[in-house]
């Protein structure tokens, strides 16, 4: 059952896109789908001012869209997996731009988030909404995978205070593709084989677009102070960062840093800026991942082991 609490945050993002054209027209960021969701549920233009981590937001959605897009437009049938999509509408913002869609797409979240989503989205072909706990269920399997298919997995934002076994859960389904994938490719190595061909018995494609969380703003101070004590507790790392915590091998294809490049208050873009210069990590992020390979826990080394046993201790990423 969701609580009203609950049920305002799933609804304000929804109502962010649908008034974004208008409120930051620059932007370019389109979503007819909300706009019309949020005229079908009479729900009201927020009350209050926006902030600037709302068009943060906004613009790493844009961009997640269209990395996601250049992804289709290369393997056309693929699946596109959403974990923790609350009321996403990127599903149908990617078909708008599509002529003729041929992916499908899984949204994925707790079970009282699709009862929702599922009293407020139609029925549509291609595409549907998998209630699964993301740390404790296979939710590539229920997202309807098949092997060979070319995947993309989009998370947004990883859930808030996540420590790293629970990442590392959730995360499991890839990690066992991946090193399927690997067989594969090793069995078929003097065939040239790569991870990245198409699905003509070599591996599929995995691709991953992660976006980092940013602190909010009154965190700044103690993540700052951190930083110049070389404490790890106030600290969190940024998406490439976790990935190597993950000791998840692949290329890096895109990424952007929203809190330097939006344009934003300028005390925002000059923290990022100062974040940036101290730690060499992006402090609102989002990457897109060609997924290559992970190695079990009993073959990571001994320094890599410590370091994940450091993050879990110092309590969450």
């Amino acid at each position: 059952m969701v609580t009203p609490s609950q049920a305002e945050e799933l609804l304000l993002p929804l109502v962010v896109r649908a008034h974004a054209l208008r409120i930051w027209p620059q932007a370019g960021f389109v979503d007819l789908a909300a706009e019309y969701l949020v005229r079908k549920l009479e729900l009201d233009q927020p009350a209050r001012r926006l902030s600037a981590q709302h068009r943060m937001a906004v613009e790493r959605c844009k961009w997640i869209d269209d990395e996601v897009l250049r992804f289709l437009e290369t393997y056309p049938d693929a699946l596109g997996v959403e974990l923790g999509a609350g009321l996403s509408t990127r599903f149908q913002r990617l078909s708008a731009r599509i002529d003729w869609p041929r992916f499908s797409w899984a949204d994925v979240d707790t079970c009282d988030v699709i009862d929702c989503a599922d009293l407020i989205f139609p029925r549509t072909d291609n595409y549907r909404l998998v209630a699964c706990d993301i740390v404790s269920n296979d939710w590539l399997t229920k997202s309807g995978w098949t092997p060979g298919r070319p995947l993309v997995v989009v998370i947004e934002t990883l859930p808030d205070g996540a420590l790293l076994p629970e990442v590392k859960s959730i995360f499991l389904p890839l990690f066992n593709l991946i090193n399927e994938n690997c067989a594969k490719h090793k069995s078929s190595a003097n065939d040239n084989a790569t991870n990245e061909c198409r699905t003509n018995g070599s591996p599929a494609p995995i691709h991953l677009i992660l976006g980092g969380a940013e602190p909010a703003l009154q965190k700044i101070r103690n993540l700052l102070s951190g930083m110049l004590s070389r404490s790890s507790r106030n600290s969190f790392f940024d998406v490439k960062e976790l990935l190597r915590q993950l000791d998840i091998t692949g290329h890096v294809l895109n990424e952007q840093d929203f809190a330097v490049n939006t344009r934003g208050p300028l005390m925002r873009r000059l923290m990022a800026r100062i974040y940036r210069r101290i730690t060499r990590k992006c402090f609102c992020s989002a990457v897109h991942f060609r997924l290559d390979a992970t190695r079990p826990p009993s073959e990571q080394p001994a320094g890599v082991a410590k370091a994940l046993a450091t993050v879990a201790n110092s309590g969450g990423i």
